[in-house]
């Protein structure tokens, strides 16, 4: 049986596309498929045997569990482009995320011979998060089980997604929702305005101290912004439109897509074509909290009168806007 830390390592790897082979000549896929069916009481990596699964299951879900956790933050680390900052706490114990205001400080006028001034505090703060119980729920049919025909790495690939896409709606949702509590100073609606939407950068510059920010949205809403009639399109930058949908950058500022999911349950986008976020360059601006380990578990058995094998998939979680958070949001018709 391998080591957690190397079923880790494997997991992510092959997550990530390397290529990985062992001095045996077997394949990293192939080791983790013999890992699984070897911990699933099958010498022979065909065939399972349904009592040697009962008697070994365990293995089997603790197995699935380490994968899981190993591929889910790596799928959140590519796909957020470094927006998010990733927690991994203990069942029980409280996460804190600490933060530093990036407003620059006020410079007073000091009267002579005095030291009249108002403090400012130098430590930003903290905050936590709280945290639920999400669950991924799937069946295989008793005979394609025992077969060895489920993909078990393809399966790994798939709970990991599921919960990245469904954290990425939080996240989205979490920044849509906020819109209403900006300042006036950080948020536009109506009718696109270039020189509006330029000013509204430089609002949320100036509020992070002068670093550099940029405009985030999906590629259907920054295609909206490289398609304005006001923007001189150079055959390079129509190429540029062709290949990728969109320009990279708008008066100098920077444009990056972010990937877009579902609201849970549906076939709606979190994040609408109609929505820009600006965000300050390279800060965690979203907060996202794993507690404890990821728990599979073989869904219950209880009357039931098909011939199936449930396996559940639960992580506990939490996802928030940073509160010292300094974004801007506009949404145009």
């Amino acid at each position: 049986m391998f080591e957690t830390k190397d079923l880790a390592k494997l997991s992510r790897d092959l997550y990530d596309g390397k290529e990985v082979v062992f001095d045996n000549g077997n394949s990293g896929e192939k080791v983790l498929r013999n890992v699984i069916f070897e911990a699933l009481g099958s010498k022979d990596g065909e065939k399972i045997d349904y009592y040697k699964f009962q008697e070994n299951k365990h293995k089997f879900f603790q197995i699935i569990s380490v994968a899981v956790d190993a591929a889910l933050p790596t799928v959140l680390t590519n796909e957020l482009d470094g927006l998010a900052e990733v927690r991994n706490i203990n069942h029980g114990d409280e996460v804190k995320f600490d933060f530093e205001d990036n407003g620059l400080f006020r410079v007073g006028l000091v009267a002579s011979g005095t030291r009249d001034l108002r403090r400012q505090e130098l430590v930003g703060g903290s905050f936590t998060i709280d945290t639920d119980w999400y669950g991924v729920k799937v069946y295989a049919e008793l005979e394609k089980f025992l077969a060895g025909h489920v993909n078990w790495r393809a399966y790994i690939d798939r709970v990991a997604r599921s919960f990245s896409q469904f954290i990425q709606s939080k996240i989205h949702e979490a920044f849509v929702d906020s819109y209403d509590a900006l300042r006036a100073t950080r948020k536009q609606e109506g009718t696109y305005d270039e020189d509006q939407l330029l000013e509204l950068v430089d609002h949320i510059a100036a509020a992070a101290g002068g670093r550099q920010t940029a405009i985030y949205g999906t590629r259907s809403a920054l295609r909206k912004i490289s398609k304005d009639d006001k923007v001189l399109h150079s055959d390079g930058m129509k190429d540029q439109i062709n290949k990728v949908g969109y320009l990279g950058t708008l008066a100098g500022v920077p444009l990056i897509a972010l990937p877009n999911a579902y609201k849970a349950g549906t076939e709606e986008f979190a994040l609408d074509k109609d929505t820009l976020l600006i965000l300050p360059q390279n800060e965690k601006l979203v907060s996202v909290a794993f507690e404890g380990q990821t728990l599979a578990r073989e869904g219950s058995q209880e009357e039931r009168n098909d011939m199936q094998i449930e396996f559940e998939t639960l992580r506990k979680l939490g996802v928030q806007v940073a509160q010292s958070a300094v974004y801007g949001m506009y949404k145009f018709s």
